[in-house]
Formats: structure tokens, sequence, C-alpha cells
């Protein structure tokens, strides 16, 4: 098979990362080349072909009719195969970072061609910035996904079975560390941009075990996400907490991993979820917060995450429920006409919820709500104790005795063998061959996926 990946460019990580590893999965078995919108950053070994028509326009005006790019793309493709290609896989297509991307593609479907539109990121899921509000998803062709809930989304919007498909990411092993050392550091390997919830990481360093410090391996890079970030780093070092931030920039990877005892994410939203799965590549268990959405698939494939929490309650009477109320109620409400929805009349009893504890998920709070009450719990024992008691997980989270060498390995037996190269070739050649042998009429309901993500349920203020 001639398999053309595509994308808006081919810089480092991400998308790039995801596109190399099918590559090298495949590359024994398919002919590859990626089509990508700008002349900086490569695969390594797979050939490119530029069309700066699909690279990000930015509201910049488009370089050429939507006709012209289409008619680009298959002239490039014809200057390596000259029958052309037998199908285009196209990441990430339905973010708006290019105006007529989608209008490209479906030239490309009127013309016969066989396409998968591997969707990694929805816009609408808290991206009103990158949404196509005028403009319907492409229909009559495969689409693919990379976890359940978004593939039962999916399904929900009017794709069918036969043109669904799920194609998880794969896990490439983290580099084993070759320079001993203490293991004291719980590392947080993330960018800290807002989705990555930092504010519950810094209350939780306040239950660390003695001698024990947290790290945030990197800042966030937008304006927004860097303001709050930095109010999260002086709120640390005001109160003295056991935090280090921006451990990666100058520390190898490699030697953090040397000090690591164990990882933990807090993150509120994830779309694939590696940060489940990395650690136990080499040996070190994963603790924090449950995202079911992603965690469910990973269960269901002999990985056990039972250990995770999925609330942290804040304790009765530590926060004003009715201001938290209010605050939630507007940024809910602010999200919805950002995707040029009505506003929804919240009772207080909806944004509220309750609990055996009484207390509201910490996850649910904005940064100054956040920032306030790590303030009170650093400062109040009472507090802390009380945390504890409506939390009682809290008492061992840190305890890496926890995390035997049976579930460790199991662990790490069942993600190398289900998301390994291995499985990823026989899950990507499988769907080409769907794709090419079972033509699809379907396409997505735009209000019916909007309203599945945009619940009062999957809101969270760190996000916006």
């Amino acid at each position: 098979m001639k398999i053309a990946f595509m994308h808006y460019h081919a810089r480092k990580g991400g998308i790039t990362t995801v596109i190399s590893e099918e590559w090298n999965s495949i590359r024994d078995s398919c002919e590859c080349l990626l089509v990508s919108g700008e002349e900086n950053g490569q695969i390594p070994g797979l050939d490119t072909v530029v069309v700066p028509g699909i690279g990000y326009d930015r509201g910049i005006p488009p370089l050429a009719s939507p006709v012209e790019v289409a008619d680009r793309i298959e002239k490039a493709v014809r200057s390596r195969w000259p029958s052309g290609c037998d199908l285009y896989h196209i990441h990430n297509p339905l973010l708006k970072k290019n105006s007529i991307f989608l209008d490209v593609i479906k030239i490309l479907i009127d013309r016969g061609k066989r396409v998968l539109l591997h969707v990694h990121d929805f816009a609408e899921d808290g991206r009103p910035a990158s949404y196509y509000r005028n403009t319907e998803y492409p229909a009559d062709c495969h689409y693919a996904v990379i976890n359940s809930s978004d593939y039962e989304a999916l399904k929900a919007s009017g794709l069918t079975q036969a043109g669904l498909h799920l194609i998880p990411n794969c896990v490439r092993p983290l580099p084993i560390a070759q320079v001993a050392g203490e293991r004291n550091t719980i590392l947080y390997p993330v960018r800290g941009i807002g989705r990555k919830n930092i504010g519950e990481c810094l209350l939780l360093s306040l239950f660390l075990p003695d001698g024990c410090s947290l790290g945030i391996t990197l800042p966030p890079h937008s304006q927004r996400d860097r303001a709050v970030y930095e109010n999260f780093k002086a709120a640390a070092l005001d109160l003295a907490l056991r935090v280090q931030f921006d451990v990666g920039i100058h520390t190898p990877f490699e030697k953090l991993l040397a000090g690591t005892r164990l990882f933990i994410t807090t993150s509120v939203k994830e779309g694939f979820g590696f940060s489940f799965l990395e650690p136990w590549t080499i040996g070190a268990p994963v603790v924090g917060r449950r995202i079911d959405s992603v965690v469910g698939d990973f269960e269901s494939n002999g990985v056990d995450l039972s250990h995770l929490y999925r609330s942290l309650y804040v304790p009765e009477g530590a926060i004003d429920r009715f201001e938290f109320a209010s605050r939630f109620r507007d940024s809910y409400n602010r999200m919805r006409t950002s995707f040029g929805l009505a506003p929804l009349d919240l009772k207080d009893a909806d944004v509220v919820p309750g609990s055996s504890q009484g207390g509201i998920d910490f996850s649910l709070l904005d940064e100054v709500f956040q920032i306030s009450l790590i303030r009170k719990t650093a400062q109040d024992k009472r507090l802390k104790y009380s945390f504890i008691e409506a939390n009682p997980w809290l008492l061992d989270l840190f305890d890496s005795e926890r995390y035997s060498d049976t579930l460790i390995e199991k662990n790490r037996e069942a993600v190398l063998r289900v998301y390994g190269r291995e499985s990823m070739s026989k899950i990507l050649l499988s769907t080409y061959e769907s794709v090419l042998s079972v033509p699809v009429k379907q396409s997505i309901d735009k209000k019916v996926l909007l309203h599945q993500f945009l619940s009062p349920e999957r809101f969270r203020m760190v996000v916006m």
C-alpha cells in the first residue's frame, strides 16, 4: 500500500511524534510519504513534500483556492508515485488551524480519493478558537479516534461502526536512567498548561513524605497559561512548598528519571493519556487523578490503575459554596457562548455536586480558589487534617511500597504488548484495509457532537 500521511506541519513533538511512530510501525509493509504544510520540521527517514496551502494560516488570507491546493497535493504525491497514493491518512483535521483545510479534504473525497481522518483533538472539547462554526465536517469518508470515549461521541453524532476506527497511540519506552541517584522526586513531566491542573499538584505536595519533593518539568507557552503558572510559582515560593518548577529546562530527562521515585498526574483532560502509561515502561508507578474517559481503555487492556483517585474533596466550609457556584456558572456559560450556544440557567444544585463527604472536587475550582485554598491548608493544620478525613487515600498516596513488583511488571508488560509498534502495525494495516475495501455513506451532526462535549459535568474552570 502507498500511504500519504498529511498534517499542517512536521514540527517536533505532538502529532509529528505520532506520525513517526505510525510510519515506523508499517514501513516494512507500506510505502509512505508525508505531505506537510510547512518547510520547517521533518521526520528522519520519511520522505516529505511541502504544500504551503495546508499549513497554519491563523487568520491570514488563503494562499490559494481549495481546488488549487487539492491540485498541488495530488501533484506533490504523484511526484513520488506517478499513479498517486492508495490512501490519505490525515491527522487532526477538525481543528481550525487552516481556514480552507476541510474544503480541500472534501475536494479530495469528491475526486474519489480514499481518506482516513484521524482525530486526536476536538475543538468542541474546550477550544472555541479552533472550531469550524460555519463549516460541516467531511462526509462519506472514514474516521479514526484515539480513545473509546471519542469513539462513542462520534457514533452518537452519526458515524457508523463500519466507518469509524479506534487507533490508540504508540507508547515508546522511556529512557532507562544510567546514572544512579537517590529517588526522592515525585515527577510531573508536563508543560504546565491549564488542563494539567497544577494547583492540585501543589495542594498534594502538602502531603509528601519527609525528604521528598515534587518536580514539574516545563512552563507553558501561551500568555494566559503562563500568567496562571507564575501565580502558582509565586504562591509555592511564598509558602515554602516542596515543589520545584521548570526542572526539565536545564536538567537532561534521563537525569531527572534517575532521581524519580514516582510519577504523578493531576490532569483533568487528556486525549490519549501517555502520562498513565509511559512510567511503567521503566518500572516506575504513576499516581494521581483518574480520567475515566481515557483510563477505561487502558484497564480493559490489562493495565491496573485502580489506585488512582477520582476526586479530591474540599472539606465542608473551606470555601464559599455559593460564590463557587456563581463563578462556575459564569465561566461555563462563557464557554457556551464562545461556541455560539445560549447560556444555561444552572441552579446551584447543578454546579455544586454533593458527595458522601459533602465536599466539592478540587478540580472544579478555578486558579483563584485553588491558590486561596492552598494557602489556607498550608497555614492551618486543622484544615489539613480535614482534607485527610475527606480523602483518606492522602495518607499513603506517595508510599512507593504500595506498588508491588508484581503490579509494576504486570503493567509494564501490558503497556509494551498492547501499545507497542507491533500492535500499532496490526491496527493500522487492518484499518487501511477497511478504508480501501468498505465505502461508507456517513456524516457528523455537529450540534450533537458539540453537546457531547459541552455538558456541565465535563466542564473545568482551570481549562478556560
